[in-house]
């Protein structure tokens, strides 16, 4: 469970460190209904500060309505 901060208009931030090395799942829910999911793969001396989201799914989405997003972590 990531614990997220309101930034700006329906705009909220999160972040998390990995715990091991391997494929790492997550799901997004908005108030119980399961929104998104992704995962990433996390591999012995990446570099976190060269990981990134982008995408207007972390901008915006609209209930019940598909969005996307992309984690970079090269």
């Amino acid at each position: 469970l990531l614990n997220l901060t309101p930034e700006s208009d329906g705009v909220f931030v999160g972040g998390w460190t990995a715990q091991k090395l391997g494929e790492t799942k997550f799901s997004i829910f908005f108030d119980g209904v399961l929104v998104k999911e992704a995962k990433t793969i996390v591999s012995e001396g990446q570099d976190a500060s060269k990981c990134r989201a982008v995408g207007e799914g972390l901008e915006r989405a609209i209930v019940g309505e598909r969005t996307k997003f992309r984690i970079d972590t090269q």
